[in-house]
């Protein structure tokens, strides 16, 4: 399965980045001045270094494809509120490479099976027995960002995530498992609207699958859509 070959690649990536966000926030050194830059400026909409971003975010998708994409099965929707979460690592003219892990306390999806256990002429057998939504709730420790200036008041940004979510019954079909690992990648914009607040309008493909951990791993694809407000704050050190 081609999603198996990117966990590898994006585990290894996002490791760099996590080390370099740690040497990012430790500042100038005893010796040197402290810098303005070092503050976000008024015309800055991504974070300076050392400084964290946070951005809540609802975002959804409907009727999720199948047989073209990584998951086969169709017609589920998707419900997500979650918090994206991001700080500089690197700075390269225009662009900035970004650590950003989410955390994401409620995922819904639709059309899910359920099961009941029944005896049929003598034989045990376990049907479907109708069909409803699961909840679940998940964490992208490994993400990546990348922002590039395209305006005084706006950034794009490309980004790509690896995580899990645990959901409250077995998921998308029986044979499965509860829990299912999660791959992300997408981009968008954000919309300057305070010197430290900024819209988030993006779009992600989102995938489901338990990476054959279980009898059954027919994944789930969706196509997002989100909004989120990000806001910065630099955290205090030690």
């Amino acid at each position: 399965m081609r999603a198996r070959r990117l966990v590898p690649a994006i585990v290894m990536i996002v490791t760099f980045a996590a080390s370099r966000t740690s040497a990012a926030q430790a500042g100038p050194s005893a010796g040197g001045a402290s810098s303005p830059s070092a503050a976000p400026s008024a015309s800055a909409i991504g974070p300076a270094l050392g400084t964290w971003a946070f951005a809540p975010f609802v975002g959804g998708a409907v009727h999720s494809p199948a047989g073209y994409n990584w998951g086969i099965t169709a017609d589920r929707d998707h419900f997500f509120i979650g918090m994206h979460m991001s700080t500089p690592v690197l700075r390269a003219g225009r662009m900035t490479l970004m650590y950003a892990p989410n955390v994401v306390p409620l995922v819904i999806i639709s059309n899910n099976p359920r099961y009941a256990n029944v005896t049929i002429g003598g034989i045990p057998r376990r049907v479907e027995s109708g069909r409803g939504p699961v909840y679940g709730a998940g964490l992208v420790p490994f993400g990546l960002q990348v922002e590039t200036r395209l305006t005084r008041n706006a950034d794009l940004y490309s980004m790509a995530g690896l995580g899990g979510t645990w959901f409250s019954d077995v998921m998308p079909q029986d044979g499965a498992r509860r829990f299912n690992f999660s791959i992300e990648f997408g981009g968008g914009i954000f919309l300057r609207t305070q010197r430290r607040h900024a819209l988030q309008i993006g779009y992600k493909f989102h995938h489901f699958s338990n990476m054959y951990t279980a009898r059954e791993n027919p994944g789930v694809d969706a196509h997002v859509l989100y909004l989120g407000l990000r806001w910065q704050k630099r955290l205090p050190r030690e």
